[in-house]
C-alpha cells in the first residue's frame, strides 16, 4: 500500500510536469500529486508517533510534498516554465527516495522535541520558495511575464524563504542547546545553511544593485537553486556530520 501511494504520488508529479511543459497545466492537477504524498507521510508519523521526517526516505518525501506544496500555492503567479522547474525538482526527490530504505523508524532521543518538529519542515519550505524564485527568473527569462512582474514574484518569494528559512535556523539552534548543549557547532550542514541565509539575504536587495535584469535575476536565481539542494543534499551525505542520516 505504501509504495503504491508512493509510485502514484511520482507518477502524478510526472503528469503535472507534461501538463505544464505542454501549456496545460491547471491548479487542480497540481494538487493531484500532493494526495497520496501527504497520505503516506500521515501513514508513517501516525505509526511512529512522530512527524515522519526522521530519515532519507521521509525526509525526500517531504521535501517532494513542501515543492509541490509551493507549486499549488502559486499557480497563479507562476508560470508554466517556474511549474515545471518546482515539478521536476519534486518528481526528481520521489523518484530518488524509492532507492532508500522504506522501513519505518522510530526516533531516537535527540530527534523527540518539538523544537526539530518545526526546525525541518520550515527549512524545508524555505527551501522550496527559493527554488520557486528560481522559477520566477525562469519565467521572466522565457517571456512569460514581463521584467517588472518577474522581478517583483521574486523578490516575494526570496523574501518569504528568508522569513521560513530563519525561522527555522532559530527553532534549530534551540534544538541544538537540547541536543547539543550549544547554539552552534561547526558542522558542514550548519556552515552551508549559514552561506545560504547570508546568499539569500543579499538577493533580497537585488533591486538595488546595479547589475539587474531578466538574465542577471535567472542566473542568480539558478545559482540559488544549486546552492539549496547541495546544502540539503550534499551535506545531508558527508561522513561525520550531525546532520547525516
Amino acid at each position: 500500500m505504501a509504495l503504491a501511494l508512493h509510485v502514484l504520488a511520482l507518477a502524478l508529479a510526472l503528469l503535472v510536469v507534461g501538463a505544464e511543459l505542454s501549456r496545460r497545466g491547471k491548479r487542480w492537477l497540481t494538487i493531484t500529486p500532493l494526495l497520496p504524498l501527504l497520505a503516506l507521510l500521515l501513514w508513517r508519523g501516525v505509526d511512529v508517533r512522530f512527524v515522519p521526517l526522521t530519515n532519507k526516505y521521509e525526509s525526500f518525501l517531504g521535501f517532494a510534498a513542501a515543492l509541490l506544496g509551493v507549486a499549488a500555492l502559486r499557480h497563479a503567479r507562476l508560470g508554466w516554465a517556474g511549474r515545471a522547474l518546482l515539478g521536476v525538482v519534486a518528481a526528481g526527490f520521489l523518484g530518488a527516495a524509492l532507492g532508500f530504505e522504506r522501513a519505518l523508524h522510530y526516533p531516537s532521543p535527540l530527534l523527540i522535541t518539538a523544537w526539530y518538529a518545526l526546525h525541518v519542515p520550515l527549512s524545508f519550505v524555505g527551501y522550496a520558495l527559493w527554488i520557486g524564485a528560481a522559477g520566477d527568473g525562469l519565467d521572466g527569462l522565457a517571456g512569460l511575464s514581463t521584467e517588472e512582474q518577474a522581478a517583483r514574484r521574486q523578490d516575494r518569494s526570496m523574501n518569504l524563504g528568508l522569513a521560513f528559512f530563519s525561522a527555522a535556523m532559530i527553532f534549530g539552534s534551540v534544538w541544538g542547546v537540547v541536543s547539543w548543549g550549544v547554539y552552534f557547532l561547526w558542522d558542514a550542514k550548519i556552515l552551508w545553511s549559514l552561506a545560504l541565509w547570508l546568499y539569500f539575504a543579499t538577493l533580497v536587495h537585488l533591486r538595488y544593485w546595479p547589475l539587474n535584469g531578466r538574465s542577471a535575476r535567472a542566473t542568480l536565481g539558478a545559482i540559488g537553486l544549486l546552492a539549496t539542494l547541495f546544502t540539503y543534499v550534499g551535506t545531508s551525505f558527508m561522513k561525520g556530520s550531525i546532520h547525516s542520516f
